[in-house]
């Protein structure tokens, strides 16, 4: 397995978890899934373009690795959905740390910015995640 599969591997179990957790609850959980899956892809695809990646968790910063290392254009749209997301990772994984009320709406946007994130891994890469 190349090193890239892993990560790519562990996004696709992390967005299958995002989305039981969006139906099911709980919120939250979709969540820092959501956004776990988006790191997780975007992780392996600069592993997959340069053998390397920041260590960081903030998606923003990782698509603008991206860019400079694959010299291409990032839709909006994409760094719209990880400027949404980034957040996520403290404010659902610690009680108490960021103002945010988890409900199914917030879960289902999440879920959908993490989905678009994959696919634009997936039309970089190949790495089907589903």
């Amino acid at each position: 397995m190349a090193p890239w599969e892993d990560w790519f591997d562990r996004a696709k179990f992390y967005i299958r978890e995002a989305g039981r957790y969006a139906s099911e609850g709980p919120y939250w959980a979709a969540c820092l899934n959501s956004h776990q899956a988006a790191e997780f892809a975007l992780k392996g695809l600069l592993v997959y373009l340069s053998k390397s990646f920041p260590f960081t968790h903030d998606l923003v910063t990782l698509l603008d690795e991206v860019r400079a290392k694959a010299g291409i254009n990032i839709p909006s749209d994409i760094y719209d959905c990880a400027d949404y997301l980034s957040p996520h990772y403290i404010g659902a994984r610690y009680p108490g740390t960021r103002a945010i009320s988890y409900n199914s709406k917030r879960a289902n946007k999440c879920v959908e910015c993490s989905r678009k994130i994959l696919e634009f891994v997936k039309n970089v890469s190949g790495y089907i995640f589903e």
